[in-house]
């Protein structure tokens, strides 16, 4: 398989992968946060019961680990070249999308600050 269908190849599987890690994320955040009791505060409590739920039982550990694994291999040389063409392709789409999610995150924070100083 040619270099560029490799790297388009990642692209695709990063759009695919992308959204469900970041939903996972979220939901471990959320697991591992602190939560407010009634509309006057205490009891501040975690929801630590459901951590090993959400790291046993969701699909997305499985893939990161996967995806961390096959990452050092490719780095050590252990794999083919063609998956360092689809990690390639993998991380780009990767770091544009966090690029794009910091700028907006940025024209948002500006927003916000305009419309306090109005």
């Amino acid at each position: 398989m040619p270099a560029v269908e490799l790297v388009a190849a990642g692209f695709l599987v990063a759009m695919v992968s992308l959204g469900p890690i970041l939903h996972w994320a979220v939901l471990f955040r959320t697991t591992l946060g602190l939560h407010g009791g009634d509309f006057l505060g205490p009891p501040k409590r975690r929801l630590l019961w459901a951590a090993p739920f959400v790291l046993l039982f969701h699909p997305v550990p499985f893939f990161v680990v996967g995806a961390c694994v096959v990452t050092v291999l490719a780095a050590l040389g252990r794999l083919s070249s063609g998956w360092l063409w689809f990690l390639a392709g993998f991380y780009t789409y990767a770091l544009l999308m966090g690029l794009l999610v910091l700028a907006s995150l940025r024209k948002a924070r500006r927003r916000m600050r305009g419309a306090r100083n109005a």
